[in-house]
């Protein structure tokens, strides 16, 4: 879900893409604490990159530790892989 709550904390998930070295789209999601419950205006961003042949939302797994410590989290599908641009994982 693009918001939700944990912890009585409502958290959303921004989804963007970005271009690589090569033209190729590559799709990412960030997950953060709402405004209305964010501590600070900058928080620590933990980067989860996935494993060969998987996607950016096995970052799903680590979400509630990463939240729950006061961090945000950064995930991408890596060229080739879920949602972005790519005939080779890379």
């Amino acid at each position: 879900p693009v918001k939700f709550v944990m912890n009585g904390v409502q958290f959303q998930r921004d989804d963007l893409e970005l271009t690589n070295q090569f033209g190729k789209k590559v799709v990412c999601s960030h997950w953060e604490p709402a405004p209305q419950y964010r501590v600070k205006t900058r928080l620590p961003c933990i980067i989860y990159l996935h494993g060969n042949a998987s996607c950016r939302a096995e970052a799903l797994e680590c979400l509630p530790l990463v939240l729950s410590s006061g961090l945000t989290l950064f995930s991408l599908d890596l060229s080739g892989s879920g949602k972005s641009d790519g005939e080779y994982i890379s």
